[in-house]
């Protein structure tokens, strides 16, 4: 088929030629002879080319073998990843309101509910420590405290303090009986006895408590130990009240009360009583009795039934290495005394 078409183009470049020389010979002889046969020979290529991309076919394209059916893709034997739960989602909570604290009303108590809430028991009690003969070598006596209260917590602890300070004295009752016993084992004979006393007292205005207990111990060689110990407890919350618990200004009201017990010291007939205003007590320190150079220690400050007009309490201390107390009137010292201190000695009541 390539060939025909090329065929037919040079039969089509012959005629084409014979009929221009034609006209050449007829015209003139002036035309350029090979630059015609030049344009005709590219005239003939021309149409050849044409002829040429006209009948060319394309060649086919190879075709993709479809995969087999024996021979699973990699895509089918891949593993298929499971999907990921999406987490579901947690409700809020809904904040609650934070409800109004609602105000305690304490209106229907009264001291007097306050005060019966405890009640004090005494016991009295005598032991005598023999050797085998029946003879006495030591003797023990004195008297025991307890309390009952409606507040078991604060019971058991104030009992605990008071059982501790008898069992003390328990201890030197045992140590004595030994020593005597020991020296009848020497002697034969029971040449040495001892005394061991054991005291408890108390005092109280319905909520404060105050216990002053006393052991001692005597021999044929005088007194072998005296030792006091001093404790005030509020029955209502079971704190151990101390003069700073209850002191706004610490320094001036132990010195003031140092005062007193040195006027005490001095004047052992006399009155005793707190004579003097708060406003001298408390802001000018103008009390009558100076501490001066005595040497003072304050115990403790004891609790006492108050009167109509006062709010006594008694001060124990040492002046000089000697025991001393003295009642005061706390009314006079009220501005220097916190507002825990009012309520429990009753100043402002």
């Amino acid at each position: 088929m390539r060939r025909v078409r090329k065929d037919l183009g040079k039969v089509v470049s012959g005629i084409i030629c014979v009929s221009m020389a034609g006209v050449f010979v007829l015209t003139a002889c002036t035309v350029n002879i090979d630059r015609l046969n030049q344009g005709l020979s590219e005239l003939g290529d021309s149409i050849s080319g044409m002829a040429s991309s006209s009948t060319t076919t394309a060649e086919p394209t190879e075709k993709t073998e479809a995969p087999s059916d024996t021979e699973p893709s990699e895509t089918e034997t891949s593993e298929t990843a499971e999907p990921t739960a999406t987490p579901t989602p947690t409700a809020t909570p809904t904040p609650t309101p934070t409800p109004v604290t609602e105000r305690v009303d304490f209106s229907r108590l009264s001291d007097e509910e306050i005060g019966n809430s405890f009640t004090v028991l005494s016991e009295e009690f005598s032991q005598t420590g023999l050797d085998e003969k029946q003879n006495e070598l030591v003797k023990y006596e004195g008297n025991t405290i307890r309390v009952e209260c409606a507040n078991k917590n604060i019971q058991e602890a104030v009992n605990l303090i008071l059982k501790a300070f008898g069992d003390e004295a328990d201890g030197l009752y045992g140590s004595c009986y030994d020593k005597a016993m020991a020296n009848v084992a020497l002697t034969g004979l029971p040449e040495e006895t001892y005394k061991v006393t054991q005291e408890m007292s108390y005092s109280d205005n319905g909520r404060l408590f105050s216990v002053i207990m006393h052991r001692s111990a005597e021999g044929a060689d005088g007194v072998i130990e005296d030792v006091t110990d001093y404790a005030t407890f509020d029955m209502l919350t079971g704190h151990y009240v101390t003069l700073a618990a209850i002191a706004s200004d610490y320094n001036m009201l132990n010195e003031l009360f140092c005062e007193k017990l040195v006027y005490a010291y001095e004047n052992p007939e006399g009155d005793q009583t707190d004579e003097t205003s708060g406003e001298e007590n408390g802001n000018d320190k103008k009390a009558k009795d100076k501490k001066g150079d005595h040497e003072v220690t304050i115990f403790f400050v004891a609790a006492q039934k108050p009167g109509a007009e006062t709010a006594t309490a008694e001060i124990y201390g040492m002046v000089d290495g000697n025991r001393c107390h003295t009642t005061v009137d706390m009314r006079s010292y009220a501005n220097l005394i916190n507002s825990y201190g009012r309520i429990v000695f009753l100043i402002d009541g």
